[in-house]
């Protein structure tokens, strides 16, 4: 509902406030009262529209605020900061002004002046009400679990796609920024899904180190992530340059574009840890697919990265190989995570569950599920899961047909991995008065108004009309009308009746974004 509709005038003459109130210092003209709390009764409605209150934080806190109105109040409830000049011409930090007096707000406030604005609605009388708020401080900053958007750290181009995967259970994630390892941090965004990363132009590895800001102010310890920039157009290529490996002897093997000479291979394929210590190897080569292959002699070190090159192989013709560019690896521990949804079909805003197991993941780790829209080749964030004992569970509303996935980020010696694609339907939520009802008897000629209702709101809909035998067992599609629901999701149509027995349903066709949906029959008898 809205605020009480006075012309502002009238509403500036109506504008009372509790005894002691006073304008706020920053330059607000939104007098107030200061709160003292927890709790307050007072009075709105017909002659005193506003009461006020003044909320002074010295730091940042989680603010419940709850209104709880007498009977037949009609109340909303509006918070406002410190810039706002006024409650009837500024826009409110949130609001609740649902039917009735009861109403809540819950909001992430850093430290400052904020004013809390009771409106009421009723313009017979004044009604009585309780207003309450509770404070809550967040005293944990934002975790941080970045990683580059493909999975993929090798990049080419001249900016990366990095995830940040903040979380924060109280006051939310506001913010995030980045910087390269060494730079000027750059400024907050609030884009807090994605980043894109700006990269230099001497290729390299690189470190991307970030930091999110949650919903009072605290900030989050400086996450890294490692890309290499290699722009060089390789004519020998690894096979698999991936930043991790989960075997502990694993093949390292590059295909070359023409046939090689080996000796050149064996001493220009070089492995080594971080150190600059060569690892010993065995080396082979399958001319069938010009493939030479690398296994380390001894297993590897878990958690440990290692570095590869290619630097000097000729061809048959002594030929000199440009070189690929090295790439890095870490080898960690297998995981996997597997998911399941309750249902592959709903009804829009109807819930969903995502149930899954995961190998090697320890309990206590978050899997975040990520979402992509039907049509779209995106993955959005979606939430986090937390695993224990290697199951985890995730509640979800889609907004439309698409799919959801779950992945783990890995840690220092577990490597990450993501399930399968979970494809769900969404169907839109459609109905139409009257239908599967009772047969409806209306005289020939009469305008007959047909009511439906639609969530979503904005698909094309059709009421369409069936002609039916005397049992309405059998009916056949005879017309129709399409029409657009309004803002609240409500459709009419006027049919002017005919002799016969007719049918109506409303009905959506499939979209991109939702299957195809289908009310009942409402149906109608005329003599």
């Amino acid at each position: 509902m809205k605020r009480a509709s006075l012309v502002i005038v009238a509403a500036l003459l109506c504008l009372t406030f509790p005894a002691g109130a006073r304008a706020e210092d920053g330059g607000s003209n939104i007098p107030g009262t200061d709160w003292v709390g927890p709790s307050v009764t007072s009075t709105a409605g017909g002659p005193f529209v506003d009461r006020v209150w003044r909320l002074v934080l010295t730091e940042g806190r989680v603010a419940m605020i709850r209104l709880a109105g007498d009977s037949g109040a009609e109340l909303g409830l509006y918070l406002f900061d410190q810039y706002a000049q006024s409650i009837l011409l500024d826009d409110p930090l949130k609001s609740s002004a649902k039917e009735g007096g009861t109403q809540s707000i819950v909001a992430s406030l850093p430290a400052g002046t904020y004013y809390v604005n009771v409106n009421g609605r009723n313009t017979d009388r004044a009604r009585g009400f309780t207003l309450s708020i509770s404070l809550f401080a967040d005293l944990t900053p934002a975790e941080l679990f970045p990683r580059v958007a493909s999975g993929i750290a090798r990049v080419s181009g001249s900016s990366v796609e990095i995830l940040p995967q903040a979380y924060d259970a109280l006051s939310g994630v506001a913010a995030v920024r980045y910087r390269l390892q060494g730079g000027v941090w750059g400024d907050w965004t609030t884009s807090t899904e994605r980043v894109w990363v700006t990269l230099p132009q001497a290729e390299g590895p690189y470190i991307v180190e970030l930091q999110a800001k949650n919903g009072v102010d605290l900030v989050s310890d400086t996450a890294q992530v490692s890309v290499v920039v290699d722009r060089t157009p390789p004519t020998a290529a690894p096979v698999d340059a991936a930043t991790f490996v989960t075997s502990a002897r694993p093949q390292i093997a590059y295909r070359f574009s023409e046939p090689m000479l080996v000796a050149s291979i064996r001493s220009s394929l070089v492995v080594s840890d971080f150190t600059g210590a060569r690892i010993d190897g065995s080396f082979s080569y399958v001319a069938a697919n010009q493939t030479a292959v690398f296994t380390p002699t001894l297993p590897l070190e878990l958690g440990k990265s290692y570095a590869v090159d290619l630097v000097g192989a000729t061809d048959l013709a002594g030929n000199r190989a440009a070189s690929p560019g090295g790439w890095t690896f870490t080898y960690l521990l297998s995981t996997s995570v597997k998911g399941s949804l309750s249902a592959t079909s709903i009804l829009a805003g109807g819930p969903l569950a995502l149930r899954g197991t995961s190998s090697g993941v320890p309990t206590g780790s978050r899997v975040s599920i990520e979402w992509q829209p039907s049509g779209s080749s995106t993955w959005v964030a979606a939430g986090m899961a937390l695993v224990r004992a290697g199951a985890f569970y995730s509640s979800l509303t889609p907004e439309s047909s698409g799919a959801y996935r779950a992945t783990y980020v890995g840690d220092a010696t577990r490597a990450p991995s993501t399930s399968k694609t979970l494809k769900v339907s969404v169907r839109p939520a459609l109905q139409l008065s009257g239908a599967g009802g009772y047969v409806r008897v209306r005289r020939s000629g009469t305008s007959v108004a047909l009511r439906g209702y639609a969530d979503p709101q904005g698909l094309p809909l059709v009421f369409a009309r069936y002609r039916c035998n005397a049992s309405f067992t059998s009916c056949v599609r005879a017309g129709g009308e399409t029409v657009f629901a309004g803002s609240d999701g409500r459709a009419t149509s006027t049919w002017v009746a005919t002799k016969g027995y007719w049918g109506f349903r409303l009905k959506t066709a499939a979209t991109a974004a939702f299957e195809p949906a289908s009310t009942s029959l409402l149906k109608f008898r005329v003599p």
